[in-house]
């Protein structure tokens, strides 16, 4: 006689067990992010910039398709990126070399008198400069120097007057001056500006080269099994997105012709109470 005390479903194997875990870990991979898909399928284009793809979104892509802090926005035709509270010009995009050249919004007119007294600082999670930067320091309202310098300009900022401007390498404090702020440039243009302050401006303009830190591997793998490269915010990862009916996940798109290449945790169904695999 069958004893009332066991269950009918037989009791879960390890395989299964594992199986389980991975749906808990992943919870993308068995959702059908078809939607996420075709909206993924849109490039980021703006002013002289066109055909940005992952890990970046904005515009007509979603924030599924890119990494939360890789943003793109587009002000009147102009391409820019927020990092650290303070918004740059992006100025070209290089994806081979994961590289971003940017520069301070209010420097892109070669104005060196800055909308805020804020550090160009990065952040370290994301991007790190490219070779060959080295800080630079403006110094505003300094005390009048009997010294050689680039140019004794004023600035007004926030209605404050800052006289006397002074620049000076490395990444300092404003010393004697009343404020200060200190970005990047590359190792050789920094004798040029010591000479002569409109050199910087020139600098400015051409803004100052970062890489971005994101991952491309995964991104490679999930475009070679046809997939889309996007973000899952729920459990803050990458996530290939896939076509059709094929389950999206973190390992790239399972075929639906094949599935000698699938393994477990590519092709995942849920049936009543059991775990199963394609």
């Amino acid at each position: 006689m069958k004893s009332q005390f066991l269950p009918e479903t037989p009791f879960p194997s390890v395989y299964n067990i594992l199986l389980l875990i991975l749906f808990i870990q992943f919870p993308s991979i068995l959702g059908n992010n078809t939607e996420w898909y075709t909206s993924c399928t849109n490039l980021f284009s703006c002013g002289g910039i066109s055909g940005v793809d992952y890990p970046f979104w904005g515009g007509n892509r979603p924030q599924e398709c890119g990494h939360p802090g890789l943003e793109l926005m587009c002000e009147d035709s102009t391409p820019t990126i927020e990092i650290m509270n303070v918004k740059y010009r992006v100025l070209q995009v290089n994806p081979g070399s994961q590289i971003l050249r940017i520069t301070r919004n209010e420097f892109a007119i070669k104005d060196i008198c800055p909308e805020k007294l804020v550090n160009t600082t990065l952040d370290a999670n994301l991007f790190e400069y490219a070779s060959g930067y080295v800080n630079l320091t403006i110094q505003y309202g300094c005390p009048s120097l009997n010294i050689p310098v680039p140019a004794q300009i004023a600035c007004h900022i926030n209605g404050i007057t800052y006289q006397n401007v002074y620049v000076v390498p490395g990444a300092q404090g404003p010393g004697t001056c009343r404020a200060s702020i200190f970005f990047p440039i590359h190792s050789t243009a920094f004798g040029g500006i010591t000479e002569e302050l409109s050199i910087l401006g020139q600098v400015m303009v051409s803004g100052f080269e970062v890489r971005w830190k994101v991952d491309s591997m995964q991104c490679n793998e999930c475009r070679n099994s046809n997939g889309r490269c996007g973000y899952d915010l729920k459990s803050n990862q990458f996530t290939c997105l896939c076509p059709g009916n094929q389950a999206s996940g973190r390992y790239g798109c399972t075929s639906t012709s094949s599935d000698e290449n699938s393994s477990p945790h590519e092709s995942m169904v849920v049936s009543g109470t059991h775990w199963f695999t394609c």
